[in-house]
């Protein structure tokens, strides 16, 4: 699972200050709530991430920012929403992949050990996929020396 980091910033593009602001993000499922800036919080265990922004001064900009874990492969929608009093004035969307990843481990061991001069061993070979995306097509060769005899 990684965290993803996203920003937000809420301008106040007129003359006069503006105080009782909301900041909200639901988070789609398949993203969880790490940590947010500035106080926020994803209040009562919801998906909604929220930020009580005392005021946002005449032409000041207000920068939140906010850590989520991917906890599945999709593609996911954040839609952050300001609200002045219980109005919304703003509304955004950010759009955000995650993808999975192949981990291929392989070990091969001989069954029995040591192996006598002219004896007969048998090796076996596994191939473990330890990341988040499905592998297809694997092929697995083997080359054995000259010495040995297959």
């Amino acid at each position: 699972n990684q965290t993803g980091a996203y920003k937000f910033r809420v301008t106040n593009g007129g003359s006069a200050g503006v105080t009782g602001v909301v900041v909200q993000v639901p988070l789609p499922e398949g993203l969880t709530f790490a940590h947010a800036s500035d106080g926020g919080q994803a209040a009562g265990g919801t998906s909604v991430v929220r930020w009580n922004v005392t005021e946002i001064p005449a032409g000041q900009t207000k920068e939140l920012s906010l850590a989520c874990v991917g906890a599945k492969i999709g593609d996911f929608h954040l839609e952050p929403e300001v609200l002045v009093g219980q109005r919304q004035v703003a509304l955004g969307k950010i759009s955000t992949s995650i993808r999975g990843v192949a981990a291929l481990s392989v070990e091969v061991a001989d069954v029995a050990d040591p192996v006598e001069v002219n004896g007969e061993t048998i090796y076996e070979i596994h191939v473990v996929n330890q990341g988040t995306m499905t592998v297809t097509g694997v092929v697995v060769t083997c080359t054995v020396p000259e010495e040995v005899e297959a």
